[in-house]
């Protein structure tokens, strides 16, 4: 197991930087198929969240649906991931800034 940085999931959801966002990708292609082989924690989740939303400009519905399909995906594994999805959950149903609990 690995695990990644705010930098590193940035770079491969947002494909902003030719260069790292290459880098980024086959880091985390070589582990596709591998279940919980890439772990990220509940800071990076966060910083995420405020990367997108301040530095990239995304909606609030964006987001969910970043961190809906993070969540989903296999490969990663996290610090509490019922926390993570209830923390979703308060955040798409209230008007609230993304917690983690």
């Amino acid at each position: 197991m690995i695990g990644i940085d705010t930098n590193i999931l940035v770079r491969y959801l947002t494909e902003d930087d030719l260069v790292q966002s290459v880098k980024a990708t086959e880091l985390i292609k070589k582990y596709f198929g591998q279940e919980n082989s890439i772990f990220i924690n509940n800071i990076v989740i966060c910083e995420l969240v405020w990367v997108l939303e301040k530095g990239y400009k995304y909606s609030k519905e964006q987001i969910i649906m970043v961190l809906k399909e993070i969540f989903s995906t296999v490969e990663f594994s996290f610090e509490n991931q019922q926390i993570l999805w209830l923390s979703i959950l308060e955040y798409e149903t209230h008007k609230t800034d993304f917690l983690i609990f």
